[in-house]
């Protein structure tokens, strides 16, 4: 097992994981509803009344959040032109919606956004010199003209186009971290991890695909996945399980991450 694995592993098991980590990725006590468009509402309301399930579930699709668990509305959000060529599923959707009065509706369409969503930005935010003890840049000239240790923060998809530029990067996924130390580049992906299976398995897959990804030869670049959250309970078989065939991959909290970095100085 990576030794900064198992750092991370003693932290969660040895220590006030959560409390320490809720501090990057804090959850408010309070969320506040969606602001719900007023004309949006009006057509929503005129086609739930009208019976037009087309419509109906055509206008849902604009909202930010789905009022209901649907599988298939992230396909229609994609690809709205399914809406005609399905009528049995566009059916469906729409039953479901009317199993609820207007009234309990309007209040599903404005659940606030679900936090596990908003955590990457919670990261991006925590990205400051105070918590990694090098100055950070959100500029990329800035970035490239300082002689010293740095990290750039810039949105996932600008790091990644960056990192096509001077790194090799050929994934299609986007970027959470990227610095400079001593000549050397780190990149990472960051994830946290609420529960074991389905989507959350695909996020872990997503974070450490990173670490096979083929880079250029000429410079040293360090590939690491920076996972919080269950990816630390021991008892999850599956994790421990890759932990101990990947001894050579970086997996780490992090709340591990200034330490990281502090070895390569």
């Amino acid at each position: 097992m990576n030794y900064w694995t198992v750092q991370s592993l003693n932290l969660a098991n040895q220590s006030d994981y959560l409390d320490r980590l809720s501090e990057i990725y804090d959850v408010p006590l309070n969320q506040e509803r969606e602001d719900l468009d007023a004309v949006l509402w009006q057509q929503i309301e005129a086609a739930y009344r009208g019976g037009n399930n087309e419509e109906l579930v055509a206008l849902v699709l604009r909202l930010n959040k789905s009022p209901i668990s649907e599988p298939y509305l992230g396909y229609l959000r994609l690809d709205i032109s399914a809406i005609n060529r399905n009528p049995q599923t566009i059916n469906r959707i729409a039953n479901r919606l009317h199993e609820y009065s207007l009234r309990e509706l309007k209040v599903l369409c404005q659940q606030p956004i679900n936090p596990s969503r908003q955590m990457g930005a919670k990261f991006k935010n925590w990205l400051t010199e105070e918590h990694l003890g090098l100055p950070v840049f959100d500029n990329v000239e800035d970035f490239d003209n300082f002689e010293g240790n740095a990290v750039l923060s810039l949105s996932d998809n600008l790091l990644k186009e960056y990192a096509e530029r001077n790194l090799g990067y050929t994934r299609e996924k986007g970027l959470d971290f990227l610095a400079k130390i001593k000549g050397q580049y780190v990149i990472g992906e960051a994830k946290l991890l609420t529960n074991e299976g389905g989507s959350q398995n695909n996020q872990f897959n997503d974070a450490v695909s990173l670490l096979d990804t083929q880079l250029r030869d000429d410079i040293v670049i360090h590939k690491i996945a920076i996972i919080d959250g269950v990816v630390y309970i021991g008892s999850i078989q599956r994790f421990m399980n890759f932990y101990n065939r990947n001894e050579d991959k970086v997996i780490l909290s992090c709340l591990k991450l200034r330490e990281y970095i502090d070895s390569l100085r």
